[in-house]
Formats: C-alpha cells, sequence, structure tokens
C-alpha cells in the first residue's frame, strides 16, 4: 500500500468514473484500475462493484476511503510543516487591538533578529478559534483566556499579560470627570458589550463582576468586534469594561478610568499557547516585548 495509490483510489471514489478520475489524475484508465485493483489486494479486500448503472464503493471501500483521506491530509500537514523549517514560517493568532502595542514590539524584534524569518497572522477570536487553530496546526502561536487554555499535554502556555479592567467612554462622558469609576455607576448607564449570536462571554462576564457586588448592570448595547467598540465609545453611545491592555486611551475621543472596586474578577489575563518545542524562543520575546509596554 502506497500514498499514491491512496491518492489514487481517492479520487476514483469521489468522481466514481475511473475515465473521468484518470484524466484528472493525468492517467490512464487502465492504470488507475490496475493501481486500485493493487491497493484491493494489499488490504485483501474489493474496493468497489459494478452494476448495470455503473461502479459504487463496496463497504469496505468506505472504510478504506475513510481512513484513506485522514492519511493523505496527514501527509499534507507534515509537508506543510517541513516547508514551515525549511522556509522559517511562524504563524500567530491575531488579538487586534488587544496585541497590538505588543505584538508590534515583538515584529520589530523578530525583524532584527531573523531577518529570513517570515511572520504570518491570522485573525481570530480570542473566546474560541485560537485553541481550533492551535489545535488543527493552522498556528504556532496562539492567544487565549485562561478559561479557554487547552487541556492537552501537546499543548503550552505561558503567562503573557496581566492587566485591570477599567471603565472606557467617550473624553467628555460625565464619568470621565472621575479618578476612578465605581461599578455601581454602571448601573444607569448603556453598557457596551461585545456579542454575536454564539458568543456573549463579555456580556456575561460583565453581569457577574456586577452581580457579586450587588450590583444590577445597566442596559447592554451589543457591539460585533473592537472597532465597532471604538467608534461606539468615541461616539458616546454607551460604557465599556475592558482589559487596559486595550490601550483605548491612546484613541483620540475615548477616556479610560481605572474601576474603584478591586478582586481578582477585575484582572484580565492573557496566555500564549504552542505546542513545537521550536516556538519557546519567540516566547520569551513575546513576553519582554509586553514587559516594555
Amino acid at each position: 500500500m502506497t500514498l499514491e495509490n491512496l491518492r489514487y483510489f481517492v479520487a476514483a471514489a469521489e468522481e466514481l468514473n475511473f475515465k473521468k478520475s484518470a484524466r484528472l489524475l493525468k492517467i490512464s484508465p487502465q492504470v488507475l484500475e490496475s493501481r486500485i485493483k493493487r491497493l484491493g489486494k494489499s488490504l485483501k479486500v474489493s474496493l468497489f462493484e459494478r452494476d448495470m448503472a455503473g461502479i459504487h464503493l463496496t463497504k469496505p471501500g468506505s472504510v478504506v476511503l475513510e481512513y484513506a483521506k485522514r492519511l493523505l491530509k496527514c501527509e499534507k500537514q507534515m509537508i506543510h510543516e517541513l516547508q514551515k523549517v525549511n522556509q522559517g514560517i511562524l504563524r500567530i493568532g491575531n488579538v487586534g487591538q488587544l496585541g497590538h502595542n505588543f505584538l508590534s514590539a515583538f515584529i520589530r524584534t523578530c525583524r532584527k533578529r531573523f531577518p529570513e524569518l517570515t511572520l504570518e497572522f491570522k485573525e481570530l477570536d480570542i473566546i474560541r478559534q485560537h485553541t481550533a487553530a492551535l489545535l488543527g496546526n493552522e498556528i504556532d502561536i496562539g492567544f487565549v483566556s485562561p478559561a479557554e487554555l487547552p487541556n492537552s499535554k501537546k499543548v503550552s502556555s505561558a503567562l503573557l499579560l496581566d492587566c485591570p479592567y477599567v471603565v472606557a467612554m467617550k473624553s467628555d462622558h460625565p464619568l470621565a470627570k472621575l479618578r476612578t469609576v465605581s461599578l455601581k455607576a454602571l448601573e444607569t448607564q448603556t453598557v457596551l458589550a461585545i456579542e454575536s449570536a454564539d458568543r456573549d462571554l463579555h456580556a456575561r462576564g460583565m453581569k457577574e463582576v456586577m452581580n457579586r457586588r450587588g450590583f444590577k448592570i445597566g442596559p447592554i448595547k451589543s457591539v460585533d468586534g473592537i472597532d465597532s467598540m471604538v467608534v461606539s465609545l468615541a461616539g458616546g453611545f454607551g460604557v465599556s469594561l475592558l482589559p487596559e491592555a486595550v490601550y483605548l486611551s491612546k484613541i483620540e475621543g475615548i477616556t479610560t478610568r481605572r474601576v474603584k472596586e478591586k478582586g481578582e474578577d477585575l484582572q484580565f489575563q492573557l496566555h500564549a499557547v504552542w505546542k513545537s518545542p521550536e516556538v519557546k524562543k519567540f516566547i520569551g520575546i513575546l513576553q519582554q516585548s509586553v514587559s516594555k509596554k
């Protein structure tokens, strides 16, 4: 059994037409049929059967097709990993405004120390997609909250950010006159939350923080991402509780104030996650990039 024969078999199984499959593979139908017979003989099964309507997979053929696709996918991933090693490609999950400052410093350092390295960034949702992308070998480094740390021995992690939540608002908002803002003030404010149809972690987290202290959060207005959040804050459509590391105070028209109350639930943590031991040296650079901020 060879990967080439498996590749020929998968092509034939998907088309169920030897002539068409052979044309796509740029080989003769006779060669294709011979390779498939050789594969079936090595596995001691019949892969196809014929009737008046044409050819069909046998039950063993269906089983072989499932595993053949997995093997070919593994081969593709292996080739990609080897290309990364040879070409020096590092794929990183992007977290938008949250990682803007430390990723900018990270890029500058990498360009100086590893001029041949190619950095690729993939826009992902911090809530779930970084973990899935890392486990699926789509990225080499991801960023997750403590609740999303993968429960896998294959994954390593390191704390990257540990910063307080702040109340963000329009610069001329009445709360901007205060040095610190009590969570109680959010009872009477429209509160902006990053939400979607299947993602309400931001709103739920703010409600839990308020409820633990006996406060009731004001009306929630949903926004679909950090860009919409910035526009809504600057436009005076509401206030929000966000990690200080988002650096919204540096954006014109927006001000942030520390929260008066204290507690572990008012601290935001971000962890870097990775699988390959070769990536470890870049985690150190990331941590140094954060410490400079």
